[in-house]
């Protein structure tokens, strides 16, 4: 934003030098970029944040310098005739895509030059003069941050407007002379015809202004930001009117800037408002009023400000105030949408005081030491025995493409969107880590890392933007060798649940349960899910390759997870008592089962744990078999048992009495047969 000195000075006598005012704005959150001198006029660039469109004008400007140094603000004084009652056609297709539209026919201008002061004021501000007509709309909306259009009424087909969608192949010459295809993503300005505008953007060739021009109909109007910043990214088409509609126009100022350019059209031009139209509603809605205290703001900003002076800032930002029981009722004028809360009026108060003006005082720290902070101990745990297994750990946005979700299989509707996106990229949050990962690993695909062994820390959302903690794993291609490998092999599903199970069950998690799960993200009979005390936390499994090819992964095979980190079962199950060690030795015994293929793995683990008796001390998978010699409709597993007590040396006896009867008990209950 272009800020002119010579024209702030219209409004508000501020009275300070330009490196005071400078150094004023900056401390007020609106930092000074550059400064420049046109023409003997000092110009500041200015860095206004996205929550900031009334700043985008002199006036809104020249309303945060009346504040800052408690100057009277000089509004001009809008005077014009009334208009006729003659009705000009306009209508809006969808009141959802723009909610007013104004529209003044004025009759017998003379097209020519501007006055000199508002040709030196745009010149200031990067703008070329062109003619009065048009240099008034641009002064305008540099003045009020309102957007304004003329078009040559008699060019007009039919001498109407319609507001509406564009129809798929129709096609507009816009005024920088390049023809653009559009859709029905665009909304545009229609006569009875054709476009003859695309709203909020850009006008047409068609109904342009020229020497020749006698008869004008003026265009002021309120549209939908998100389908304005839509249309602009769509086209590659970005202009100083789609910059303030992106962002959010004031729409109290639709019809007040509507008024202003109308008189000085008529100052200017000449001419006569010979009709006016109107759609849609000029009714305004009233922001929420927000309570907040003396003490509030003391406490917030580390000084005492006197209740006066907050409510004096507050009424110099144009907000309306009252006292109530409660403290100090403000009401935001329609142009501060940013004001929802008692902070965001501390704030108010902090810039118009100036950061700078507010006192340093050290923060008193008692005696007590700082409690430990048990989630980012867990956290800082397992990303520690991430690492130690050879992963690295990656980053992404949360904010991603709602299209990725539907390349992820993912639900794209239920998720929570951000209200007006400043990219396409990033307009929802991720209910899922996925649609985030996977272009990690097509990147270093790409650029030839192939052995991936990724790990992420991240937070995923639902619809209402409720968030939980994810651990999120990613592996491919070959799996690190060992000292008992002799040959490299690609790594498996059994590779991610081995890394899973070890960070989960070392931060105290041990009781985890596995069970086969058909979700579509995964390949068949590939996804597992992941539960504890009865609670689902997550899955892994292979990623379906359909979803590989829509990211653009070819020929790889990706194993994916992603559980909840469940910080109270952490906690819980962290607290864990010390066992003393046998000093006895054990036994071991391989059972060797052919079972049916249906039978989880987890239920005999189980069910060998539960009959096993105080002497068994440990279970562990060995392998699975499926061959020639396993019956069709089975599988072959292996299971390793320890056996041993902590007062004596087990004999052979006793552990054949209670393996067999333990073998008795599987085969009876699964079906299972000994190999």
């Amino acid at each position: 934003m272009k800020l002119s000195l010579n024209w702030l000075r219209d409004y508000v006598a501020h009275g300070a030098d330009n490196e005071l005012l400078a150094h004023k704005l900056t401390m007020a959150g609106m930092e000074i970029e550059g400064v420049e001198n046109v023409d003997g006029d000092t110009v500041f660039e200015l860095e206004i944040t996205p929550n900031r469109a009334d700043c985008l004008s002199t006036i809104g400007l020249a309303r945060e310098v009346s504040a800052i140094f408690d100057k009277p603000l000089k509004e001009p004084k809008i005077s014009v005739p009334k208009i006729p009652a003659r009705k000009v056609s306009i209508s809006i297709a969808d009141t959802e895509d723009c909610s007013l539209y104004l529209g003044t026919l004025i009759e017998g201008v003379t097209v020519g030059a501007a006055p000199e002061f508002m040709g030196s004021r745009l010149k200031a501000v990067g703008i070329r003069p062109i003619s009065n007509l048009v240099d008034i709309t641009n002064f305008c909306l540099m003045e009020y941050g309102q957007p304004l259009h003329v078009f040559d009424f008699d060019k007009l087909e039919g001498g109407r407007i319609e507001v509406r969608r564009a129809r798929k192949g129709e096609k507009i010459l816009t005024l920088d002379g390049v023809e653009r295809e559009l859709d029905p993503s665009v909304l545009v300005i229609a006569d009875a015809v054709r476009p003859v505008a695309i709203a909020g953007i850009m006008g047409g060739k068609n109904t342009e202004v020229g020497p020749q021009t006698k008869n004008v109909l003026l265009e002021s109007a309120h549209f939908d930001p998100i389908l304005i910043r839509r249309a602009a990214r769509k086209l590659g088409l970005s202009s100083d009117s789609s910059y303030r509609f992106e962002r959010g126009i004031d729409p109290a100022g639709v019809a007040r800037t509507s008024d202003r350019a109308l008189q000085l059209i008529l100052e200017s031009a000449g001419g006569k408002a010979a009709g006016h139209g109107k759609a849609g509603s000029t009714a305004v809605k009233k922001a929420k009023a927000v309570t907040v205290t003396h003490e509030q703001v003391g406490s917030a900003i580390g000084m005492d400000v006197a209740p006066a002076r907050i409510k004096k800032i507050f009424k110099k930002l144009n907000f309306t105030v009252e006292e109530s029981a409660r403290g100090i009722k403000v009401c935001p004028p329609s142009a501060r949408r940013d004001i929802k809360d008692p902070v965001d009026l501390v704030e108010e108060v902090a810039r118009v005081i100036g950061y700078d003006n507010i006192p340093e005082a050290m923060p008193v720290i008692g005696e007590n030491s700082i409690p430990s902070n048990t989630q980012r101990a867990l956290r800082n745990r397992i990303r520690e025995l991430m690492l130690a297994q050879g992963f690295d750990e990656m980053v992404s946005f949360s904010l991603i493409n709602r299209e990725d979700l539907e390349r992820a299989r993912l639900n794209s509707k239920d998720v929570a969107a951000i209200i007006n996106p400043l990219s396409l990229d990033q307009e929802v949050l991720q209910p899922s880590t996925l649609p985030s990962l996977l272009p990690i690993v097509r990147t270093n695909i790409n650029r030839g890392q192939r052995d991936l062994s990724l790990f992420e820390l991240s937070k995923i959302y639902d619809v209402r933007g409720q968030e939980k903690e994810v651990l999120s794993v990613v592996m491919c291609g070959l799996a690190r060798q060992d000292w008992r490998e002799l040959k490299k092999r690609p790594v498996d599903v059994y590779d991610l649940k081995g890394a899973l199970a070890q960070t989960l069950e070392r931060c105290g998690l041990t009781e985890l349960r596995y069970a086969l799960v058909d979700a579509n993200i995964y390949q068949a009979k590939s996804g597992v899910t992941v539960a504890v005390n009865g609670r689902s936390l997550g899955s892994f499994g292979s990623i379906h390759p359909d979803i590989l090819q829509n990211f653009g992964i070819k020929n790889t095979a990706v194993y994916y997870a992603e559980v909840e980190i469940p910080y109270k079962d952490f906690v819980k199950s962290a607290r864990r008592r010390f066992s003393a060690l046998s000093q006895f030795p054990g036994v071991t015994r391989d059972v060797s089962l052919a079972v049916p293929q249906e039978v989880p793995y987890q239920d005999i683990a189980d069910m060998i744990r539960r009959e096993g008796g105080d002497l068994l001390r440990h279970v562990s998978f060995s392998e699975e078999y499926l061959g020639d010699k396993i019956p069709a409709g089975q599988r072959g597993l292996v299971f390793s048992l320890l056996y041993q007590s902590t007062d004596r040396t087990l004999t052979e006896d006793e552990v054949n009495a209670v393996h067999q009867t333990l073998l008795g008990k599987i085969t009876d209950f699964f079906s299972a047969t000994i190999r």
